[in-house]
């Protein structure tokens, strides 16, 4: 058995384990009127969503609206004066190098647009036929996918567009950053032919070996990088990326209302959610547009907290902290070992809280595996704790420490306790 998948499941016949799974939320939506095709982007530095712009088609007649609107998390307001272009209704990201919402406008003479949540303001020109806008956080430079395929890159403070030589596949859906891998991934599923799912570092297109999605009609990309997942939005359903399988979001309950056509979507990393607002349903002349705005997100959350400070001694000083969120799944998950002084050797103690009493230090951990750890040359060491996708591991929850000893003169030094609890 693999030991990180001995250890997960021994710890959790020790401590037990309960369901957990994601649930929608829907939130008051005294705001933004319905539409459809608006703009949704998050402003993680403000903590805000940002709504803007879209259609209003009332009796079979399409309306355009020149709105901007930001949610806090609580309630829904109108940035005064803030009135995008009628044609932003291209693809939108935020940036993070500029720190600003970046869209882009569709039809003759396509141009980039930036809000800085107090007003929208050209950015330059945009490459025409534009279906994705990705912000590749690994490299610092804007990606643009057209719709035949080619890519489009630029710095965010530069002043062109360069196109790359070889073109790739025609997304459909929309892309996304895989923060994780460090590349803009689209999926297709349109046909058997041209299904599957791709990778793009900066320089080639890869096919990922992930198996097909098992559905067509892919309407959204998005990454949620609390959970550290790729997921596409369908007309049956959310799908996500977990290895090498496609499977279906575990939620306990259906977007309300109808399978929506024409809605904005997004991740919000401020509340760690996927977004939805507005679109419709029905056909042209006959449909419903909705103004309801609704998350998606985990009714257990993974998360890493210090329990207890470390013990500094003549035996070193050593830090630990986690890399990654300890996710279901999550096959990158790791501890980091950091000595600032001593280059002692130790162990990595992993199981159940406890309290011993050590040479001048406390043990918090009751030990189900103790890992050797020593450093390297630059004085740190990894060690990966994957977390298979085992729902018996859902809400598990143990500790980490680190234990150095030296023998002359003797003494024992321990890092801070790390809690940590497995969630979806």
């Amino acid at each position: 058995m693999n030991k990180a998948l001995g250890l997960t499941l021994s710890l959790a016949a020790l401590l037990g384990t309960a369901p957990a799974q994601l649930r929608w939320t829907q939130h008051p939506t005294l705001g933004p009127g319905a539409r459809e095709l608006a703009g949704l982007a998050a402003d993680p530095v403000r903590g805000r969503l940002v709504v803007w712009g879209g259609f209003l088609t009332t009796n079979g007649v399409a309306t355009a609206l020149r709105d901007t609107w930001e949610f806090d998390g609580q309630r829904w307001s109108l940035v005064p004066g803030a009135v995008p272009p009628a044609n932003l209704l291209g693809p939108a990201t935020w940036d993070p190098t500029s720190r600003r919402i970046i869209a882009l406008t569709v039809g003759l003479n396509p141009s980039a647009y930036a809000f800085d949540g107090t007003r929208w303001q050209a950015a330059g020109a945009a490459p025409p036929d534009s279906v994705a806008l990705v912000a590749d956080q690994r490299r610092g430079v804007l990606v643009v996918l057209d719709a035949q395929g080619y890519v489009h890159e630029r710095t965010a403070n530069g002043d062109r567009w360069v196109r790359a030589a070889v073109a790739g596949p025609r997304p459909t859906g929309g892309a996304a950053f895989d923060r994780a891998l460090g590349v803009t991934t689209v999926v297709l599923a349109e046909s058997p032919r041209d299904a599957g799912t791709f990778e793009w570092d900066g320089t080639t297109w890869t096919r990922a070996t992930t198996d097909p999605l098992p559905v067509s009609g892919v309407t959204a990309t998005l990454y949620d990088a609390d959970r550290q997942r790729l997921v596409v939005v369908t007309a049956n359903g959310l799908f996500e990326r977990a290895g090498a399988r496609w499977l279906p979001v575990p939620e306990p309950s259906t977007l309300a209302g109808c399978g929506r056509q024409f809605a904005a979507w997004t991740y919000d990393p401020t509340r760690g959610a996927l977004a939805v607002f507005g679109g419709s349903c029905g056909i042209w002349g006959s449909w419903t547009s909705y103004a309801d705005f609704q998350t998606l997100a985990p009714t257990l959350r993974a998360r890493v907290e210090v329990r207890a400070p470390g013990c500094v001694t003549a035996a070193g000083d050593v830090q630990l902290s986690a890399v990654g969120n300890p996710v279901l799944g999550n096959a990158a998950f790791e501890l980091e070992v950091a000595w600032r002084t001593t280059r002692t050797p130790g162990a990595l103690a992993l199981g159940a809280p406890a309290q011993f009493a050590l040479p001048g230090c406390t043990l918090f951990v009751n030990p189900v595996l103790a890992i050797p750890v020593w450093p390297d040359a630059g004085g740190g060491a990894r060690v990966g704790l994957p977390v298979p996708l085992d729902l018996r591991l859902r809400q598990l929850g143990y500790v980490a420490q680190v234990v150095l000893a030296q023998s002359r003169p003797f003494a024992v030094a321990t890092s801070q306790t790390l809690g940590i609890v497995i969630g979806d």
